[in-house]
């Protein structure tokens, strides 16, 4: 009987309230690891960075476009992970999930760009697009907000954690949902 009460009271709220809703409550988890092994981290990382794509507003010109393209700049199981969401919608845009070359010309069009730990020189350049075109630049590990990402996606404690710069995304022409701010470890003005 519990059961069906909490189902329709989920079912009743307004689909944006209840996929934020849906979100914390899978975010947060139940105090336990969000993930046992680290083969499992990829899996984790690839659905936080799929759920941060849909609280972040780009400019006009990027919202009407049909596609959403999320770059990564580097091979390997977190891009084979974050592949498997190509497709999906994000606020009506097509995810498009692609590898790209570190150099600026290939990150030219990219909407988001993921940097993975230990490259600063990628993260590097990736930032100094983001001056000149809307483009999220997510960072991850500990060092990746002072380093110039504007979301960095860290482990803390067996659980994914994130820091918000908010100065750098309005630079890029961005802004974020204030239901993510809530979720943030930390939010740097």
């Amino acid at each position: 009987m519990a059961h069906s009460l909490g189902v329709r009271f989920l079912m009743a709220l307004p689909a944006g309230i209840r996929r934020f809703f849906l979100f914390v409550l899978w975010l947060l988890g139940s105090g336990q690891p969000a993930f046992a092994d680290p083969s499992s981290v990829g899996v984790v990382k690839s659905a936080v960075v799929f759920k941060v794509l849909l609280f972040v507003d780009w400019p006009p010109a990027v919202q009407s476009a049909d596609v959403l393209r999320l770059c990564l700049l580097q091979e390997g199981a977190f891009l084979n992970q974050m592949q498997l969401y190509g497709g999906r919608k994000i606020n009506g845009q097509t995810l498009n999930v692609s590898l790209r070359q570190g150099s600026p010309e290939g990150m030219q069009g990219c909407h988001a760009v993921f940097v993975e730990t230990g490259n600063p020189p990628l993260l590097n350049r990736a930032i100094a697009l983001a001056r000149q075109q809307p483009m999220l630049v997510l960072g991850e590990g500990n060092q990746a907000l002072t380093q110039g990402a504007m979301i960095s996606i860290d482990t803390d404690g067996g659980k994914i954690a994130m820091d918000i710069h908010l100065e750098s995304l309005r630079k890029s022409q961005l802004s974020v949902s204030s239901k993510l701010l809530n979720l943030a470890r930390r939010v740097i003005e």
